[in-house]
């Protein structure tokens, strides 16, 4: 027998509680897990604003919220507790590997408990970090680096998502509602961390390049980025472009993705969630790298990059000296060339 190891009938915990792009990136790790252990009752800890991002059966047995607003509370963490204690847990995978990660974790009662190496603020102290083959690779090749290590094959990507056909439908009424009868690209200017973003003027050149494909534009954001995607939006007419910052549930933003053509945007949650739908995407990259967060094992997952400073260093997770500014907008509409030429109707 194996030194690490899960086997068929244990009770696992998955811990991935935020953001909305790593919960993406980690999916392919549940869909592994379930394949390899088709008798295990799997359950998945997440914060209560991502939880409607996650599958039901098959793949998760359950998903247990956490209030990010109440973690801080003793209180709190004795209910969380006893809550989790109640289930039996015999294995902790920690895909976060933080501080509230690992309070999570102890406070499971499992005796197993494995992680990701890449472990910050003494959570490697409670779960055992596993390294692999992958250590410096793409972020889920290092989250399945983690079951490999526990004796779990994994090949390939796939992503389990909830059923958002009825959100599907929505946008499609809502399309026809306005007139709106030819394919369309999501676009999202904005990104955590002011660094990341590329300038309001550059995305206004990209959406008026595809508009002059005939191809209508969603211009997407967070109810905080309104007044951002305002500026972005602009000098459009709004019935070829479509100001949706805050106005969007996450499975909503899930069937617009779905439903687009082309997914344009920096390196930030709709990204990931376009790569799990693989909806064609172009992904803009400056201070993180694709190498590390890009579209994962996806054909048409493209990406364009901002000049990087000679001496970045080596397997660095992020370099705030790159300038977005310095990426021409150039790189990306020779993207959307390669991209738009795939669809029959722009032909």
């Amino acid at each position: 027998m194996r030194e690490l190891e899960i086997r068929s009938e244990q009770r696992i915990l998955l811990i991935k509680m935020s953001s909305l792009g790593d919960i993406m990136t980690a999916l392919p790790v549940l869909a592994a897990l379930r394949k390899a252990r088709p008798q295990a009752y799997i359950a998945w800890a997440v914060q209560t604003e991502f939880q409607s991002v996650l599958p039901g059966a098959p793949y998760l047995d359950e998903i247990i919220p956490v209030h990010r607003a109440r973690i801080r509370s003793p209180k709190y963490w004795l209910a969380l507790g006893k809550c989790l204690r109640e289930k039996r847990f015999d294995c902790v995978l920690d895909l976060q590997m933080i501080a509230k990660s690992a309070l999570v974790a102890i406070l499971s009662g499992a005796t197993q408990r494995y992680g990701y190496w890449e472990a910050r603020e003494g959570a490697g102290l409670v779960s055992r970090p596993l390294t692999g083959e992958n250590q410096y690779g793409h972020i889920t090749a290092r989250l399945l680096d983690v079951l490999q290590e526990l004796g779990i094959a994994t090949e390939g990507a796939e992503y389990p998502l909830p059923d958002i056909q009825t959100e599907r439908r929505e946008v499609r009424q809502k399309l026809a509602d306005i007139g709106m009868n030819k394919p369309f690209a999501v676009v999202v200017p904005g990104s955590r961390g002011a660094g990341k973003m590329w300038p309001v003027s550059r995305w206004q050149e990209v959406i008026a390049y595809l508009l002059g494909y005939g191809v209508a534009v969603a211009v997407m954001g967070s109810a905080a980025e309104q007044s951002m995607v305002d500026a972005v939006v602009r000098p459009f007419a709004e019935r070829e472009v479509l100001p949706l910052a805050g106005k969007t549930t996450l499975r909503q933003l899930m069937a617009w993705e779905a439903e687009a053509c082309l997914h344009i945007s920096g390196d930030t949650g709709p990204l990931h969630i376009a790569n799990a739908l693989r909806t064609p995407l172009i992904g803009v990259y400056g201070p993180t790298l694709p190498e590390r967060s890009g579209p994962y094992l996806h054909p048409l997952g493209l990406t364009a990059v901002a000049p990087q400073p000679p001496n970045r260093p080596l397997h660095a997770k992020r370099d705030d000296r790159v300038d977005m500014q310095n990426l021409p907008v150039q790189e990306v509409t020779a993207l959307i060339d390669r991209q738009l030429r795939h669809i029959p109707i722009l032909k």
